[in-house]
């Protein structure tokens, strides 16, 4: 749900989720350094039906009719969660495709380097990940709400925050 709330930092608009989002690649590579490609794949598979379960209820919510005493609480959940589908859409569209490919090249290159340099594969992979998520998801979400001058400033600051907080949560997997 972090996806859907924007704030204002340094003047420039992200999204709370650029803060968590860096650690579900940390998992999901120290999913595939440890259990391997195939659980780690899983462990996608199942975050991503749960995400799409989860939206989906909230987004199915708005719909369902309340009782009388109820109705102003209702209106509000409406105008919180119904111009939400476009963002639910490009979350998960973005989160399925970069989620499988972060696997899959966190594994190729575990294989090329020998199982060494975990920290500097976990950084590629996330950064590879992030670069084609943000570029999904932004599109998904923005084209057509605002300038494509502001989208590319949106992006630039979402991966300024990413790939600081992907090298922040590596850190402790050299422990």
């Amino acid at each position: 749900l972090l996806t859907y709330k924007m704030v204002s930092v340094f003047g420039q608009t992200i999204s709370l989720a650029l803060i968590i989002f860096p650690l579900t690649y940390a998992i999901g590579d120290i999913t595939a350094e440890v259990f391997g490609k195939s659980v780690a794949i899983r462990l996608v598979l199942v975050t991503l039906l749960a995400d799409f379960f989860i939206d989906t209820a909230l987004s199915l919510s708005t719909h369902v009719s309340s009782p009388e005493m109820l109705s102003e609480m209702t209106k509000s959940i409406t105008v919180v969660f119904s111009p939400l589908q476009h963002v639910f859409w490009g979350n998960l569209i973005g989160i399925s495709i970069v989620s499988i490919a972060n696997v899959n090249l966190m594994s190729k290159l575990k294989s090329q380097l020998h199982s060494q340099y975990f920290i500097l594969r976990s950084i590629v992979s996330t950064l590879c990940g992030e670069i084609i998520y943000t570029i999904i998801a932004y599109s998904i979400w923005f084209v057509g709400r605002t300038s494509l001058h502001n989208i590319e400033i949106m992006i630039a600051v979402s991966m300024s925050f990413k790939l600081f907080f992907a090298a922040l949560s590596s850190i402790p997997s050299l422990y």
